[in-house]
């Protein structure tokens, strides 16, 4: 994981902030892996870190 050393959190790579709603999160995330998705024209390797911010903030915050 990108943010296992502490450099970058979940909510940095998702681009928001602590303060957002479970929903507004899960919006953000959808958004980016549209945005980066491999069928789509974008990286597969950021849809892997976008997926693993989200995985990770999913088990912190109980969505």
């Amino acid at each position: 994981m990108f943010f296992s050393s502490g450099r970058t959190s979940p909510y940095q790579i998702l681009g928001i902030t602590h303060k957002l709603s479970n929903d507004e999160i899960k919006k953000a995330y959808r958004k980016l892996v549209m945005q980066h998705h491999p069928d789509l024209g974008g990286d597969a390797n950021m849809v892997v870190v976008i997926n693993e911010a989200y995985s990770a903030l999913k088990k912190k915050r109980g969505l």
